[in-house]
């Protein structure tokens, strides 16, 4: 990336914090129905900026604690937190990516994946989405990082969760609405609680 490019970024994500700013004056409270606060996460993503972005989630994490963002985003915060040894906390995160897609880890690290018959809410959480999506993630990660990420799935807690998650999922699947899907539902929920509580 040029100088030249990276102070366009720059000066993009001025603009789009100074939009962000003028709604909180004008409204008491933040909407954001354009998505604004994506875009910058993005933005900063791009730029690399490791530092930068981490006070930006700081921001972000204040200001809209309860946004459960997407997978890309979590990643670049997995990302991040790495860049900048905050191991435990790249791993929280990492959990999130799993809750979001159980596939898309093993294909960014080249491992052979199946399709599972599981429970999955939207189609972003299947293969076929994880298969068209996964090589657009790789921009966001190091070569140290990759490694890194292969030694944690690999740890004995990683894997028990995820065989337990995925476990409860494949319960899931197909399930009525009624007690018994609801109490897995719950099980689920507080699995993907516990696992990331490792982390915190």
């Amino acid at each position: 990336m040029t100088e030249a490019q990276k102070q366009r970024k720059l000066k993009k994500i001025e603009g789009l914090k100074k939009d962000l700013r003028y709604e909180k004056q004008r409204f008491g409270a933040y909407d954001d129905g354009y998505g604004r606060r994506y875009a910058i996460m993005e933005l900063y993503l791009e730029l690399k900026d490791h530092k930068k972005t981490n006070r930006y989630l700081s921001w972000f994490n204040k200001n809209f604690p309860d946004d459960i963002t997407y997978l890309r985003f979590q990643l670049g915060i997995a990302s991040t937190k790495f860049e900048l040894k905050k191991y435990k906390e790249a791993k929280a995160h990492l959990v999130k990516v799993v809750s979001l897609n159980t596939y898309v880890l093993d294909l960014m690290l080249d491992r052979p994946v199946e399709s599972i018959e599981k429970y999955e809410w939207s189609q972003t959480e299947n293969l076929k989405w994880a298969r068209e999506e996964w090589r657009g993630l790789m921009d966001l990660v190091s070569p140290a990082f990759k490694i890194w990420l292969e030694d944690f799935t690999k740890e004995e807690a990683f894997i028990n969760y995820l065989n337990t998650y995925i476990a409860i999922q494949i319960s899931l699947k197909g399930k009525k609405v009624g007690e018994a899907r609801s109490h897995l539902l719950e099980k689920s929920r507080e699995c993907l609680q516990t696992w990331q509580a490792l982390y915190l």
